[in-house]
């Protein structure tokens, strides 16, 4: 550590209640850049400047500065019907840049009403997540668990997606 110190520089990114200026506006654009490329998938229905600077600058603040809760939210909103996918975020509290409350409130969405069965197979497909030392791909889980039917793991991977780093780039 020593050996870089004189060449490093400390660079502090404030974040939470202490976000800076520049770190909002930051996460404001990339907001905006994102959600209209959203919108640009769907042409017929939503206008380009959607959802409005408004609403955009709601997601900006509890976002606090934190680029993992603006990009977490772009994906959980990629995943479905762009305007139901955001108002479940919207129009709920989630926290002042709290990404436990996001991931809960992404989870609650994506697994409701699970049944047995089906709790079953998230908590072998989560339980391998968590102690695995690298990152499987479906199939990975599929030859792994051997649990039937092999449609469940796509299902619970879909609905994990948004608060995993796939290591896609957006």
């Amino acid at each position: 550590m020593r050996a870089l110190s004189s060449i490093s520089h400390c660079i502090e990114l404030s974040s939470g209640r202490a976000v800076s200026c520049q770190s909002s506006d930051d996460i404001h654009w990339f907001l905006v850049q994102q959600l209209a490329h959203i919108a640009s998938e769907y042409p017929d229905s939503l206008p380009p400047d959607w959802p409005g600077l408004t609403i955009i600058e709601e997601l900006t603040r509890p976002a606090a500065g934190l680029f993992i809760w603006a990009k977490t939210l772009i994906k959980f909103v990629h995943l479905g019907e762009p305007q139901e996918q955001l108002a479940q975020i919207h129009e709920r509290d989630v926290g002042h840049g709290d990404m436990t409350v996001l991931y809960m409130q992404i989870l609650d969405t994506s697994f409701k009403h699970p049944n047995p069965n089906f709790a079953s197979w998230f908590c072998a497909v989560a339980g391998t997540i968590i102690v695995a030392k690298t990152p499987f791909s479906c199939g990975d889980f599929i030859h792994l668990l051997a649990v039937e039917p092999l449609s469940m793991s796509d299902t619970v991977l879909m609905g994990l997606w948004s608060v995993m780093d796939s290591g896609n780039i957006l």
